[in-house]
């Protein structure tokens, strides 16, 4: 008798945790893994749940603070969403690729798009570096992707400096880009 209480419970303990597994949610509207959440409906090319590869977004120049607020960031085939204003300080930036192909951010202290460095038709990120830049980078279609960073007051342009398969222009050229000016 002494044996079977504790594979009893065992057995609870399985059939309780395959319950839990088996919801009836099956996370074709959001699904998260780490930093990275899939959103929208299953692929038109097949599949019966969207599942996030990988351990989430890469970024570059992204802090460890606690965000004071939130700058959320709309990007589709070809265009960027983001506010014009906000105050400086430590953001949340969260990104939302809506398109059908992959994405990046890049934010670049500059006064405007004019003022960035082009190389052979892309931002040059090498020459960015004397002033420092701040980056989500490419992400799969239909994700979210989300950076933490310290945004000092100035004017920034927001773009993705990305060339698709098949284009000639960079998706900067193609009308991706914002300006964001903090105080």
């Amino acid at each position: 008798m002494s044996g079977r209480l504790p594979r009893l419970a065992y057995a609870v303990g399985l059939c309780a945790l395959l319950f839990a597994a088996c919801s009836d949610d099956d996370g074709a509207e959001v699904r998260s893994g780490g930093s990275v959440e899939i959103v929208g409906p299953p692929p038109p090319e097949g599949g019966g749940s969207v599942s996030a590869v990988g351990t989430g977004c890469t970024t570059k120049g992204a802090t460890t603070k606690l965000a004071a607020d939130t700058l959320e960031v709309n990007a589709d085939e070809y265009t960027l969403q983001a506010p014009a204003t906000g105050k400086a300080g430590v953001f949340e930036v969260i990104v939302k690729n809506r398109g059908s192909q992959p994405h990046e951010l890049i934010i670049a202290k500059a006064a405007s798009r004019d003022a960035l460095p082009v190389k052979d038709g892309k931002v040059d990120e090498a020459a960015l570096e004397a002033t420092g830049y701040y980056k989500i980078a490419s992400f799969p279609k239909n994700t979210i992707c989300r950076g933490f960073f310290d945004l000092p007051a100035g004017t920034y342009v927001l773009f993705d400096n990305l060339t698709g398969a098949g284009q000639t222009q960079s998706n900067l050229q193609r009308g991706m880009v914002s300006v964001l000016t903090l105080s």
